[in-house]
């Protein structure tokens, strides 16, 4: 990884490769934490109210940042990595730029006032975010949207199974299950009802977000055994290990891929 990151593409991306790739980790971790967090606080007796829609939005974070990671890591070569990171980057910056601009028409229009010095220095952010996607864009780029990151991510996982999950996933066709699971999460997620169609009881939503849960764990711990592989150098043992360690073995399998 800090191969991937020579001076010249750190010095044009905002996080390079490896800051690109770690925070999608981070957002999915988070989203399956305050779910963890939710599901304490339900009720254990009637009525009981798991707020399954919330759950499965969570989840769909969960599969979204994680898979992102997964895309963004899993490809062999170096030039395809540094592709998927710029192209990560570029629509972030683009984003931030279109937002920036967005809160500063509102001053200027006179919808509302921004005091100063938060005026001053958001239009010297927007100056900076707008260099930082021109220097992004000076980069070749691969990108793709969510739904084909989660694909791509199934793929790669259905041929690179990991071994600390060889149990619960070792028969499952992995790329339908994650597809699935993706396609569910998202009804909730935008608000259409059919999700619902398939929760006639409570265990039919207790079985249904077990299942949302389970693979979104499963993906994201995948991302963080990826991101550990290429982070680590095997020769030198003093990185710190902030992870669970039931995903060492996976962590080794891969490190196997990419060294």
């Amino acid at each position: 990884m800090d191969q991937d990151d020579d001076t010249h593409f750190k010095a044009n991306t905002p996080h390079g490769v490896a800051g690109a790739a770690l925070y999608p980790i981070m957002n999915a971790a988070d989203a399956l934490t305050m779910t963890c967090v939710m599901l304490e606080l339900v009720p254990k007796s009637l009525p009981f109210n798991h707020h399954p829609a919330s759950v499965m939005s969570l989840c769909r974070t969960a599969f979204e940042s994680a898979s992102q990671c997964i895309w963004m890591l899993s490809p062999s070569t170096r030039d395809q990595r540094r592709k998927r990171a710029a192209g990560a980057s570029m629509v972030g910056a683009g984003q931030k730029s279109s937002h920036l601009r967005v809160e500063l028409e509102t001053h200027d229009s006179g919808k509302r006032v921004i005091p100063e010095p938060y005026l001053s220095g958001m239009r010297d952010h927007l100056h900076f975010a707008v260099e930082e996607r021109d220097r992004v864009a000076s980069l070749d780029r691969e990108t793709d949207n969510f739904s084909t990151m989660v694909t791509k991510a199934g793929d790669w996982l259905s041929a690179n199974r990991p071994v600390h999950l060889k149990t619960e996933f070792d028969s499952v066709d992995l790329p339908a299950q994650i597809s699935q699971q993706y396609r569910l999460c998202s009804s909730f997620t935008h608000g259409y009802n059919w999700g619902i169609d398939f929760c006639l009881n409570i265990g039919d939503v207790g079985a249904m977000l077990s299942e949302a849960i389970s693979v979104a764990i499963f993906v994201t711990e995948s991302a963080v055994a990826l991101y550990e592989a290429q982070a680590t150098n095997p020769e030198s043992p003093g990185r710190a290990k902030r992870y669970p360690s039931r995903i060492q073995p996976t962590i080794e399998q891969y490190t196997t891929l990419f060294a």
